[in-house]
């Protein structure tokens, strides 16, 4: 169609430049016809005049052409770039959403483990009765969701007399925890030289050698009590005196441990958390 159309174009000019040439050669000075070689040079011009506007429709026509084509392309570029930005949006934004989820979940977890966090702590009693300075030990976390949480240690004892292990859980709710679970401790004490005291079978534990030990706070808030914890219970602590009172066997006599020489006493703490029936 285009190449029709720039033939017409061409014949269309000379037919012109035809026509003209009674007119040019009416206006002629000399009143003769224009010579053979002044018509064929203005037949060239006008032929040559024809094709450079055929020629310069055809560079526009294919330049535009190109043009389309581009745009088409750049279309078809937009829309799948469009396609894998929203993809690619899509997919951020899930793992935004999933993030944030997990995050949640870990700062729910967090603070529920907060909440939840207690130990155990023992202390050594002197045959006197007063909790011997520095003898204490505290359990790791004690968790639910493991069997148990024990801890181990010796002191120097002296005197005459029978040692007594005092023991206390310490919670972040003892409240909270209260109502979820109960804490269940064993005790176990041994002196160098002689003397051996441990938790007896507990009926109401279904014969396991452990007892029941209510939760105290965790942190104390009388003064004299802070400046003590953690190094020795405070009155604040629900004690437990797991070596005497009929739920421990043996007893933990000086032995060796007299007024004229020290003995070694070895103590081990265990505890459980029992979720409430």
């Amino acid at each position: 169609m285009k190449l029709k159309t720039l033939l017409v174009m061409a014949v269309a000019a000379i037919g012109a430049l035809a026509l003209s040439v009674p007119a040019f050669a009416a206006s002629s000075s000399n009143g003769g016809i224009p010579s053979i070689d002044s018509q064929l040079g203005q037949l060239k011009a006008a032929g040559k005049a024809a094709k450079s506007r055929a020629n310069s429709s055809k560079s526009h026509t294919k330049r535009i052409d190109g043009d389309i084509k581009r745009l088409g392309e750049n279309v078809n570029a937009l829309r799948k770039g469009q396609d894998a930005t929203n993809w690619n949006v899509s997919n951020l934004a899930a793992a935004a959403v999933s993030s944030l989820t997990q995050l949640q979940a870990g700062l729910v977890g967090l603070a529920a483990s907060y909440m939840n966090f207690e130990y155990g702590v023992v202390q050594v009693r002197t045959p006197a009765g007063a909790l011997a300075p520095a003898s204490f030990l505290a359990t790791p976390r004690i968790d639910p969701t493991v069997e148990q949480s024990t801890v181990t240690g010796q002191f120097a004892v002296a005197g005459a007399g029978n040692h007594t292990l005092s023991v206390a859980v310490r919670s972040a709710n003892p409240t909270a925890n209260d109502a979820k679970s109960k804490v269940y401790c064993r005790v176990t004490g041994s002196l160098a030289n002689g003397g051996f005291i441990t938790s007896k079978a507990n009926a109401a534990f279904g014969g396991a050698p452990a007892y029941e030990v209510p939760r105290s706070a965790l942190v104390p808030t009388s003064p004299a009590e802070l400046a003590a914890f953690p190094l020795s219970m405070v009155s604040t602590d629900t004690q437990v005196d797991l070596t005497t009172a009929g739920n421990s066997t043996g007893a933990l006599t000086a032995g060796g441990a007299t007024a004229a020489g020290a003995g070694v006493l070895h103590v081990t703490l265990s505890c459980l958390s029992v979720p409430n029936s």
